[in-house]
């Protein structure tokens, strides 16, 4: 349902950093958490406030519109591959933080919502079901509507956290009338019991206009035994009739490029935020 309310000129100056960070040095033993949890959904689960970052699931939720002026440069864009290639970086770039950020959010309560105003779009997020979890989204833009609902499951296994993300990401272009769906990427939090953890996410992204029948498929490349890819994504763009336009190369948390098929020309889809200087670790 579209949102109504007039879309405000003023100017809202926001925080970068929190007053107080996390220290350092505090050891957490999570081993006396999750020891009788293995195999265990994490929302069935109470753990210390300690291992949560201090936002609500729905609020971290809000951060996939960080990058949203990209979504301007597709609808400005008129070939409706290049368009499909934006859109398809877009959709890693709501992982960019997640190399350091390793704490979970907090379980939103059921009716919570989050509502912001930025750039020219009107956000709001909204906790719609308890059990299960369930938490959705709409965006509001001049040039894009924007929402999904998701559904996040994740399970404690043996050697690390596995986050599952059930949802469908919607996007309309109005200037062309583009309809792009996405999904996303499994997560795995490794080291959680001892050592430095760390985070990769693997899978295949399909990204299709459901318009004109153009698609890509966006590969997150999981760590082997004797190569470091954690971080490298690699994806292809199609026409309807499955002949490759563009590619994409880069990481989701540096930045990413389209290389044109035809020509070899590589252009820049993204380069990530700088940080601010004090960050949570």
């Amino acid at each position: 349902m579209p949102i109504e309310a007039p879309i405000t000129s003023s100017i809202m100056v926001h925080r970068d950093r929190l007053p107080h960070l996390r220290d350092p040095n505090e050891k957490i033993n999570i081993w006396k958490v999750v020891k009788e949890s293995i195999g265990q959904e994490l929302s069935k689960i109470t753990v210390p406030v300690y291992f949560n970052e201090p936002l609500s699931f729905i609020q971290r939720w809000a951060e996939d519109l960080t990058y949203n002026e990209f979504l301007l440069r597709a609808a400005d864009h008129p070939d409706p591959r290049y368009r499909l290639a934006l859109v398809s970086s877009f959709a890693i770039t709501s992982y960019t933080t997640s190399e350091w950020r390793t704490m979970k959010p907090f379980n939103p309560l059921l009716g919570e919502t989050f509502e912001l105003e930025q750039d020219g779009f009107r956000l709001l997020l909204e906790q719609v079901s308890h059990h299960p979890p369930i938490s959705a989204l709409h965006c509001e833009h001049e040039e894009y509507i924007f929402w999904a609902s998701v559904q996040v499951r994740t399970t404690f296994k043996a050697t690390h956290l596995l986050v599952e993300s059930q949802t469908k990401y919607h996007l309309i272009l109005k200037p062309h009338n583009d309809h792009f769906v996405w999904n996303k990427p499994q997560t795995r939090v490794h080291n959680i019991i001892f050592g430095k953890i760390w985070v990769e996410h693997n899978g295949v992204v399909d990204v299709k206009n459901l318009e004109n029948g153009d698609f890509a498929k966006v590969n997150w490349k999981r760590t082997g035994w004797f190569s470091k890819k954690a971080t490298e994504v690699s994806g292809s763009v199609y026409d309807c009739y499955g002949s490759e336009h563009y590619k994409l190369e880069g990481t989701w948390n540096k930045g990413v490029d389209i290389v044109n098929n035809r020509t070899g020309e590589v252009s820049e889809a993204w380069r990530v935020y700088p940080f601010p200087e004090k960050k949570i670790a």
